[in-house]
């Protein structure tokens, strides 16, 4: 089971999840919409915000590929499990993917959306 605790790290601001599907198109757009920040890189290298991808694929081969193939530069894990089926979408009470959250230093929700506009707002909001 994904824990929190694995996610955080202490240097940064922010941690942000991200559940998708390779088998959908909004995960590269979860990419292109955070490049498009005037912090974009920084955001997803780590410097105030840590993403990580939580993968709804069941077949490795085509989850991998997908991140390869599209240059999708954060950290990404998989159950290789149907989102509906997995711990991880329960914990976070996913309901449609993509879903994107940020998650303070202790562990808290403070920001969850279906929509990158919504994201990008407010990751330009931090960046400032």
């Amino acid at each position: 089971a994904m824990k929190m605790e694995n996610v955080i790290e202490a240097n940064i601001l922010l941690s942000g999840l991200g559940f998708l599907n390779a088998g959908c198109a909004c995960a590269h757009g979860i990419h292109n919409g955070i490049s498009a920040l005037e912090a974009g890189d920084e955001f997803l290298h780590g410097e105030k915000v840590a993403f990580v991808g939580v993968s709804f694929d069941t077949e490795k081969e085509k989850w991998v590929d997908y991140i390869t193939e599209n240059g999708l530069g954060w950290c990404h894990v998989s159950p290789l499990a149907k989102w509906k089926e997995t711990q991880v979408s329960q914990d976070y009470k996913v309901n449609w993917i993509p879903s994107m959250y940020l998650i303070d230093p202790e562990g808290k929700v403070v920001f969850g959306t279906v929509m990158i506009s919504k994201l990008a707002t407010e990751l330009e909001a931090i960046a400032k």
